[in-house]
């Protein structure tokens, strides 16, 4: 395999690697510097500091019980507390960072993607059936349904994929990654598009089986590009506007920035964390 290359707008500060037959398949960046990861193969949670120092190899193990197995989401919520999804329950486990267990919500659907929005509401994408994909916010502090959004079929004649990640941008618009139509949708509250971006391909403003996105500090949209083995970064309005940060990345699942506004990527096997300049995006020539 290639060495990874990168632009100048981002530069490797840290590696953080897991060994054997285990692998992450969740990241979330806690406002302490700490990182916590999901171990797919133990079904535990790690938690590294942010020197990459591991901290601890089972975070809120004693809870995780035969109801709470099966961890697969997990993002930061107000007060030093963070929402666990646990995709076998369906549930989930609001924990602070000493680990006790704060409360409980019952979601009751297969959910793909968990985030926090600026007022610490939890934002998540729902399967709710083969054809029916559903968003919602649900308030931090009691789990109650705040909003819902319908999300529009986008692909014609093919049943969709799960929404794999989500963000509320600094409109409150929802920004959410379809993976199978390689778009990334800006929708707003009342489920109405605004814009697609993106479509399938290996060129610029074209991707494969994206993951994840995450928006810095200019409302961009950072991608991991997943089977096209790259990290892109979208204008937010404007497909033709993007670039490649990160290329020859080996399947990148995870997109997201740290405390230090320092741009994070996961992969199964490991944490990448890079120094992001938030610079202007070229225009890329047409495609034809």
């Amino acid at each position: 395999m290639s060495a990874m290359t990168q632009t100048q707008s981002v530069s490797q500060a840290l590696c953080i690697k897991i060994e054997n037959d285990n692998f992450f398949i969740a990241v979330c960046c806690r406002s302490d510097g700490c990182y916590m990861l999901i171990n797919g193969n133990t079904n535990r949670i790690h938690v590294y500091g942010s020197s990459g120092e591991l901290l601890q190899t089972n975070f809120g193990n004693r809870l995780l019980n035969k109801r709470f197995n099966t961890p697969t989401l997990i993002t930061e919520l107000p007060n030093s507390r963070v929402a666990v999804f646990d995709s076998h329950s369906k549930k989930i486990l609001k924990l602070s960072f000493s680990e006790d267990l704060v409360d409980t919500y019952n979601i009751g659907l297969a959910t793909y993607c968990l985030s926090a929005n600026r007022y610490g509401h939890m934002v998540m994408a729902h399967q709710k059936s083969k054809t029916e994909r559903e968003i919602s916010i649900r308030s931090s502090e009691n789990g109650y349904i705040i909003h819902t959004i319908s999300i529009p079929r986008t692909v014609r004649g093919v049943v969709e994929s799960p929404i794999y990640s989500i963000y509320n941008n600094q409109d409150s618009n929802i920004v959410a990654l379809d993976p199978l139509s390689c778009k990334i949708l800006v929708m707003n509250l009342n489920g109405a598009i605004l814009s697609q971006i993106g479509r399938e391909g290996f060129r610029l403003g074209e991707m494969e089986n994206p993951r994840s996105l995450c928006l810095d500090a200019q409302n961009q949209i950072i991608v991991a590009d997943t089977k096209n083995n790259r990290i892109v970064r979208f204008h937010s309005g404007n497909s033709n506007r993007s670039e490649v940060l990160l290329q020859e990345v080996y399947r990148p699942l995870a997109v997201a920035f740290d405390a230090c506004d320092q741009l994070v990527v996961m992969t199964a096997k490991c944490l990448m964390i890079f120094n992001y300049k938030s610079s202007v995006i070229p225009t890329a020539p047409p495609m034809y």
